[in-house]
C-alpha cells in the first residue's frame, strides 16, 4: 500500500500559510497540489471538496482536520498537509480549531485506496505525542521526517 508520505512533497505540506478561514485554507491546499501535476483542474477539484464538506464535518477533533473528496479533477490520489498555529474552524465535535489538516482528494476509481488512507489518518492523530510532534513541525522537512519514521 502507499504511504502518506510518499503522497506528500515538501511543495504539498504548507507551514502557518495565512488563510482567514477554511474555504481560503483549502484553496492554497489545492493549489499547493498543482504542483504534483495530477491535478487537472484546480476550480472543480475545490468544488468538489467544499460539496464534500457541506455533507458533514471532517473535523475530527483535538486540532485535526481531514477534508477529503473523490474528483475526476484528479488523476491520481494525492495530499496536501497543513500545520497552522492559528487554527481554523472545521466544525469539529469538541469545537477546537484544526491546526492539522490532511487533504486527500482522488479520482472516483480509487475508493478502496482512499478509505484506507482515511483509515491509517485517523490511527495516526489518534496518537497524541504523535499528533503534537506534527503540529511542532516549524519545516515541511521536518513534518515529512515525522511521518516517514511513523510509517517505516
Amino acid at each position: 500500500m502507499l504511504t502518506i508520505h510518499s503522497l506528500l512533497t515538501p511543495e504539498t505540506v504548507l507551514i502557518n500559510p495565512e488563510a482567514e478561514d477554511k474555504a481560503m485554507l483549502v484553496k492554497m491546499m489545492i493549489a499547493a497540489l498543482g504542483s504534483c501535476g495530477k491535478v487537472t483542474d484546480l476550480e472543480k477539484l475545490y468544488l468538489d471538496v467544499m460539496t464534500r464538506e457541506d455533507l458533514s464535518s471532517t473535523g475530527l477533533g483535538y486540532g485535526c482536520a481531514v477534508p477529503h473528496a473523490h474528483s475526476d479533477a484528479v488523476t491520481d490520489t494525492v495530499i496536501a498537509a497543513v500545520v497552522t498555529d492559528q487554527g481554523i474552524d472545521f466544525n469539529s465535535p469538541d469545537g477546537d480549531p484544526a491546526r492539522l489538516i490532511f487533504l486527500i482528494v482522488g479520482p472516483k476509481h480509487h475508493t478502496r485506496l482512499h478509505l484506507k488512507l482515511l483509515s491509517k489518518m485517523a490511527r495516526f492523530l489518534h496518537d497524541q505525542d504523535f499528533r503534537e510532534n506534527l503540529k511542532q513541525a516549524r519545516t515541511p522537512g521536518d513534518f515529512l521526517n515525522l511521518l516517514t519514521e511513523r510509517e517505516d
